[in-house]
């Protein structure tokens, strides 16, 4: 049986969850505050509350695959598989604790440390973070190390949803897309006829539900002005 935690994004977090992840490091960054959020009972709220729709908030969906969604706006929301196993107590439903499969116990305390050393690697390479060890701490952060080699080199399973008015330019940058994958190099968009809800972009993912299709490669209009202008060349020839 699915299991459901959801936790409260308040507006200054927003910035610590932000949607447009670009590097390994940001993707480790955001997967140490989502556990930290996690492991947050405090933030809990109830998945019947009518008001979730209106406020940013943390989704973690564990079945036979465990992701993470993150709803910032009902404009822009993204998905990153969780790599961690969590532990809730079966009476108060409350998060207990979180462990990697490593068996690394991934504690409040632990996950401060591993953040302080990311704030001091200036390279998107998990070489940086150790070179940018301190011999004297090496020892008392050895399990901070271990969680960001962990975490950096887990396969992120990125999935992003924009609506973009700002940016939009026919079926170059269109209006509503998805994005995929983080980095810049190996990223690309998928365009959407129309705007996606939370509902809609969790079954895209979702093994049990059925699968999504592609199939024009182009919207209504774009697909007739190519028609016509085929039309045009054939006649001039």
């Amino acid at each position: 049986m699915m299991k459901i935690i959801l936790r409260k994004i308040e507006s200054y977090e927003n910035k610590k969850f932000s949607q447009t992840l670009k590097q390994h490091k940001d993707y480790t960054r955001v997967l140490l505050e989502i556990t930290r959020k996690i492991l947050s009972n405090d933030d809990s709220i109830d998945i019947k509350d009518t008001s979730l729709s209106s406020q940013a908030y943390l989704k973690l969906a564990i079945d036979k695959q465990s992701r993470i969604f993150i709803y910032l706006s009902i404009d822009k929301f993204y998905s990153l598989e969780y790599p961690c196993q969590v532990e809730v107590d079966k009476f108060t439903q409350q998060v207990n604790s979180v462990y990697t499969t490593s068996g690394i116990n991934c504690t409040l305390e632990l996950i401060s440390n591993a953040i302080s050393i990311l704030d001091d690697v200036k390279c998107d390479s998990i070489i940086d973070v150790y070179e940018s060890r301190d011999e004297e701490d090496t020892f008392l952060n050895i399990e901070a190390y271990k969680l960001l080699e962990y975490f950096w080199a887990h396969e992120p399973c990125y999935l992003r949803y924009d609506y973009d008015p700002k940016s939009c330019n026919g079926a170059l940058h269109p209006l509503n897309h998805l994005d995929i994958n983080i980095s810049l190099k190996g990223s690309y968009k998928l365009g959407l006829k129309s705007k996606l809800s939370p509902s809609e972009f969790e079954n895209i993912v979702n093994k049990n539900t059925d699968c999504y299709y592609l199939l024009d490669k182009l919207p209504p209009h774009l697909t007739i002005l190519k028609a016509n202008k085929r039309a045009k060349n054939s006649k001039k020839k």
